[in-house]
């Protein structure tokens, strides 16, 4: 006799709540952190804000968010690495990231332009916009999604800050906050065959066809640590 046949229910991934007032708290306390590492000028601090003239940093960053869809809220990984430059308060980079979700994984290739401000005796900061384009991935066996790859355009905003040691080619340490939206949204459809047996039943029980979806692409928000080695001449 075969015992009755329960459909495993779909993974569902598990929302992360992050306020904005905790993001805000973590950015503040890292600079905070930064800022008491720096020795303290009295005639250096009391100078208006100053940039170095040229910079060139390589940073690797990792970190964690959420990802938010239509569907619902699930948290993302990340890691990533970027290469920019800083020429008096003006930055310019490009990135490469890879983020995985509890359903599928993402690649995201892109570039940015912004502010760079370094005050002296405190940590710089980094205000950038850009663009970029993101592939969505999911090629578990067996799935009921299927195998699929889709891409969308993203706007992206970051907003860093990050302090240095040594001259002139020095490690930099800081945190970032990220912003992605994904211009453009897939609606994946999936069906899934229920089939429930009953003692004194043929093998092939009555059957029950569910159809759902799924969307592909939203908002993501990530807050990421970085370590980055930096040349300012």
């Amino acid at each position: 006799m075969r015992a009755p046949f329960e459909p495993k229910p779909l993974a569902r991934s598990t929302a992360i709540r992050m306020p904005a007032s905790r993001v805000s708290v973590v950015l503040a306390s890292v600079a905070v952190a930064l800022a008491l590492a720096k020795p303290c000028l009295g005639a250096e601090a009391a100078a208006p804000i100053a940039s170095r003239a040229i910079g060139v940093d390589l940073e690797g960053a990792a970190g964690f968010g959420v990802l938010a869809t239509r569907s619902g809220a699930e948290s993302v990984g990340l890691i990533g690495t970027q290469a920019r430059v800083h020429i008096g308060y003006v930055q310019l980079g490009g990135f490469a990231e890879r983020s995985h979700a509890a359903v599928d994984s993402g690649t995201t290739l892109g570039g940015f332009a912004g502010l760079w401000l370094s005050p002296p005796s405190s940590p710089d900061f980094d205000f950038g916009l850009g663009v970029a384009r993101r592939s969505y991935r999911h090629d578990t066996p067996g799935g009921t999604l299927g195998d699929y790859r889709l891409s969308t355009p993203v706007v992206c905003a970051r907003v860093g800050v990050s302090d240095r040691a040594f001259e002139p080619v020095g490690v930099r340490v800081g945190a970032r906050l990220s912003l992605g939206w994904d211009m453009r949204r897939h609606q994946r459809s999936y069906t899934s065959e229920l089939t429930r047996s009953t003692p004194g039943e043929a093998p092939e029980g009555a059957s029950t066809v569910v159809r759902s979806s799924r969307q592909v692409g939203g908002v993501t928000v990530v807050l990421t640590m970085t370590l980055a080695l930096d040349v300012a001449p």
